[in-house]
């Protein structure tokens, strides 16, 4: 049987239905020990809500992608019905940094899809950025090396 463990039992404030951690079953009961003492020594990395999400400023990234033109993508049709959970989503994520407004050539669609608990998963449909971008060849490290 896999290992459970929920975060939130070393970071207060955590919430549980976030943290649940599945730890295969091959986990050494000093594995388990070297995760919790990991969780608990790094506390502060975690976020306890979209308002404890990290911002880098003054920095800023940049999509290689070539001599291509802006790829302006239509809106996808959202119901009447759902209109007003995006327009929630959107105000939530302005209010927190994470989406700003703009005005620009290019424009990707969003799509809505419902999680397991009811809520909603707002994404942004990159496929067609993703495919004129120039892929970058530099090697990333492997997480356990970091760790």
């Amino acid at each position: 049987m896999p290992y459970h463990m929920l975060v939130s039992e070393y970071i207060e404030g955590l919430p549980n239905h976030e943290t649940n951690l599945g730890l295969g079953e091959e986990l050494l009961p000093q594995q388990l020990n070297d995760v919790k003492q990991f969780i608990a020594e790094f506390a502060d990395i975690f976020a306890k809500d979209a308002t404890d999400l990290g911002q880098i400023e003054g920095c800023s990234h940049d999509i290689d992608v070539g001599t291509n033109h802006p790829i302006r993508q239509a809106p996808r049709c959202i119901p009447p019905a759902r209109r007003g959970e995006v327009d929630k989503l959107e105000a939530e994520m302005e209010q927190h940094g994470i989406i700003e407004p703009t005005k620009s050539l290019w424009a990707s669609p969003i799509v809505l899809v419902k999680k397991k608990d009811g809520s909603t998963r707002f994404y942004i449909d990159y496929c067609q950025l993703n495919d004129i971008t120039k892929k970058d060849s530099h090697p990333l490290p492997k997480v356990d090396e970091l760790i």
